[in-house]
């Protein structure tokens, strides 16, 4: 009569050893899937930084030095236009002045 219980919870305890067993390893082939996804994920956005964003901000970059050394011409030129103006208006004054 004590050798049947004993068989049962013999057999339960292998039960739950051979369950256990199964569910480590799942358990493991889950998380190396989430590891792996996780790394595929990083590597192709760190593709997308390396292959598309760097080398497009670096010539928005150069497109914006370009775009300074322009308008840094252009106001060089209104300066100098400017002061052709006020020279001018300067030398109108003075002819008006003797003029008097």
């Amino acid at each position: 009569m004590k050798k049947i219980p004993m068989s049962i919870g013999l057999l339960m305890l292998i039960s739950v050893d051979v369950f256990g067993c199964l569910c480590a390893g799942q358990i493991a082939n889950g998380f190396n899937q989430f590891t792996s996804n996780v790394t595929h994920s990083i590597n192709s956005q760190t593709q997308a930084i390396g292959n598309d964003n760097i080398p497009s901000i670096e010539k928005s970059v150069e497109l914006l030095k370009k775009e300074n050394d322009i308008l840094k011409k252009f106001n060089k030129a209104q300066k100098e236009i400017v002061l052709k103006k006020e020279y001018f208006i300067f030398e109108l004054n003075k002819k008006l002045q003797l003029a008097q």
